[in-house]
């Protein structure tokens, strides 16, 4: 005990001792203002990477949505187109036919072959619909073969089925596949509204530079020195990320709109014209099988074409595009009027004649014309759809990128400045 108290006994230096000495006097608040900045930097760095990827997840799912939205879209144009087809084949029994339903089974295989696909890649909802138009498009395919089978033995009961397949597509499949476009359109709409967070980027910036500098007025007042090389360069860097990464992610989100309101939109009311130019002409048939029922298919077929004329004048509003459609749908519903004119005048034969003419001045002709000036007119906007789409993902991938490395640098300079200070008192 003696010896113990003669020489002492050693004690280690609390823990509370040797923080509150490492943040004693001027270097310790410089200790302090150190990890302050570095706190601030890393915990924006991961606000504004949390909301790059939220915008950048936003944009991938637009972009997979309208993709999918337009092979829907597709699916019901291949089936009005194939009605319209097989309404003129049944015409045409005995004389034109077999091109005609040739053009009908390609069609058919189209959507059916579309239809897996879709249920694979759509949510639990949109398989229900999908599961119910498959068996649907089954019996409808069964109902259109029968109706030509009855048709070419002279059968009566052929028109039956044939409009009884025609009513199953109108009332039932493309109804179902209107909802899921809907769905689908919502989605798209829904995801691109969910971009453009600017201010969730902005604040975080401002902050991190709110501190820099407040970090380096206080230096300049207690050091006697007006800048600090590492501190400025830091705060250089963090401004200059900044704002790119804030012009970056408005500018993804602006693609995206410009996206949304032109292509996707043109794409969208094309697709949605030629499918109601077909009901149409499926009506014009029907009107012409079903003699005696012409004033009601012709009702049809003008409230089918005001949509179809409505929705070509739309794409043209938002992409310009749609003109060589229109005047060959136009060219077209002339050949119908004098079609229809001819019908109500009691010749019924010469109707059909010239309804299921395949010349190359015939309403066929025109009607064909139609179709590859729409279709080409949704291809070329889906395309620069899918395009903008991409673009906008990566601006807000590059924009994730500018932050990170701007981040990183700025809390570097921070590290440089803050640490020669430091140096300076030892």
């Amino acid at each position: 005990m003696a010896q113990q108290a003669r020489w002492g006994v050693h004690r280690p230096a609390s823990r509370t001792g040797t923080v509150a000495a490492a943040l004693a006097g001027t270097p310790g608040l410089i200790r302090a203002l150190l990890v302050l900045c570095l706190v601030v930097v890393a915990t924006a760095g991961v606000v504004v990477s949390g909301v790059a990827r939220s915008q950048e997840s936003a944009l991938r799912t637009a972009g997979e949505e309208a993709s999918r939205l337009g092979d829907i879209q597709a699916t019901s144009t291949a089936l009005a187109s194939a009605d319209a087809y097989a309404t003129n084949a049944f015409l045409a029994a005995g004389r034109d036919e077999v091109d005609t339903l040739a053009q009908f089974a390609a069609e058919m295989d189209t959507a059916s072959s579309m239809l897996p696909q879709l249920a694979r890649t759509g949510s639990s909802g949109d398989a229900a619909y999908l599961s119910q138009i498959n068996v649907d498009l089954s019996t409808y395919n069964n109902l259109a073969a029968q109706a030509q089978a009855n048709n070419r033995q002279g059968l009566a009961v052929g028109a039956a089925y044939l409009s009884n397949a025609s009513t199953l597509l109108r009332e039932d499949i493309r109804p179902d596949l209107a909802t899921l476009i809907s769905r689908g359109d919502y989605r798209v709409r829904s995801a691109i509204d969910g971009t453009g967070v600017a201010t969730a980027v902005a604040v975080p910036f401002l902050v991190v530079l709110a501190v820099l500098l407040g970090v380096q007025i206080w230096l300049a007042a207690r050091t006697h020195r007006l800048v600090n090389p590492g501190m400025a360069f830091a705060t250089l860097v963090v401004l200059v990320a900044g704002t790119v990464t804030i012009l970056l992610i408005e500018d993804a989100r602006t693609t995206a709109l410009e996206a949304r309101d032109g292509p996707y939109s043109v794409a969208t009311l094309m697709s949605g014209a030629q499918a109601s130019a077909n009901t149409a002409k499926s009506n014009e048939s029907l009107g012409l099988i079903q003699q005696g029922s012409g004033d009601e298919r012709e009702q049809a077929v003008e409230l089918a074409l005001d949509r179809a004329y409505d929705q070509i004048q739309t794409a043209n509003e938002h992409g310009g595009v749609g003109g060589t459609a229109k005047a060959n749908l136009m060219t077209w519903n002339q050949r119908h009027d004098e079609i229809r004119a001819m019908d109500d005048a009691g010749d019924w034969s010469g109707a059909v004649d010239m309804s299921t003419d395949q010349s190359h001045s015939s309403a066929n002709a025109s009607f064909s014309q139609f179709r590859n000036a729409a279709e080409t007119e949704v291809r070329a906007a889906t395309a620069r759809a899918d395009e903008e789409f991409a673009a906008a993902e990566d601006m807000t991938s590059l924009a994730s990128t500018v932050a990170a490395v701007g981040l990183t640098v700025g809390a570097a300079g921070v590290w440089w400045g803050l640490a020669r200070r430091l140096d300076e008192y030892r």
